[in-house]
């Protein structure tokens, strides 16, 4: 925000900062030192402009698996000036409240995509629990995403078996990895699974396949090794899920 006003005494026009300066988010500013004396309106610009996030996330998710285990894992499309991230829970729908679960989990700061991945094991069977990703920025700012609510189920009366609303392939962790990776699927019907894994110039390097006779969350280690069990290189690596006639893609790093 700048103020000018024309006065001759200063070889016409003059400019003058507001306080603070810049200004960031709602808030208000103060003109000072600015010569009053006669009687006529002032006027002030206020300009704008982007401000580069220091972490664009695409995806916060939370899974319940089983009675005793929730599943944490966001995405981050890119990372600059990040000091990493935590994690809050609480039983209800309350930030203020909400208690730190996790230990700093250190940024990446990549320009690449990131996957980053929290188990939460202390957890009260039948109970409905709410989490939030806080993100904090070099220069001491936080910011909070979520909340994600999920609900544990109860181990001595399982009920109806929990069925995933559809299929789809979830972010593998760690990533980047070495020398091995957990892929995290689900399936919202009795189905066959492929997986292709591709080198970033598009050539096979492993592949693995299975059936399953119910719905739900399944597993699988990819090892870091080709079909004839030799270490891969570092490098970027495609994982293709294929369920029925449709194909699911992931990035993965392999990072030594």
């Amino acid at each position: 925000a700048v103020a000018y006003f024309d006065d001759p005494a200063e070889g016409g026009l003059a400019w003058h900062h507001a306080n603070p300066y810049p200004a960031t988010g709602p808030q208000s500013i103060v003109f000072s030192n600015l010569p009053l004396g006669a009687k006529s309106q002032i006027p002030a610009v206020l300009s704008g402009q982007d401000v580069t996030l220091p972490v664009e996330l695409s995806s916060f998710t939370a899974l319940a698996l089983g009675s005793d285990l929730v599943t944490l894992s966001w995405v981050t499309q890119s990372e600059s000036n990040l000091l990493g991230f935590k994690v809050l829970k609480n039983g209800c729908n309350l930030l203020s409240t909400a208690s730190v679960i996790s230990d700093l989990i250190p940024a990446t700061n990549s320009s690449q995509t990131t996957v980053y991945y929290f188990r939460d094991e202390d957890l009260v069977p039948q109970t409905c629990y709410y989490y939030w990703l806080e993100t904090l920025d070099l220069n001491g700012t936080n910011r909070f995403l979520g909340p994600q609510s999920v609900t544990v189920g109860d181990p001595d009366n399982p009920g109806t078996p929990y069925i995933p609303l559809e299929t789809r392939l979830l972010p593998s962790y760690p990533n980047p990895f070495n020398p091995s990776t957990t892929i995290h699927y689900q399936l919202r019907s009795p189905e066959r699974v492929d997986f292709i894994i591709y080198s970033a110039k598009g050539q096979v390097v492993a592949t693995h396949s299975q059936i399953h006779a119910n719905p739900g969350d399944y597993t699988w280690i990819f090892r870091g090794v080709d079909q004839e069990g030799n270490p891969l290189a570092s490098g970027l690596y495609f994982c293709v899920m294929t369920a029925g006639n449709n194909n699911y893609t992931n990035k993965m790093v392999l990072l030594k």
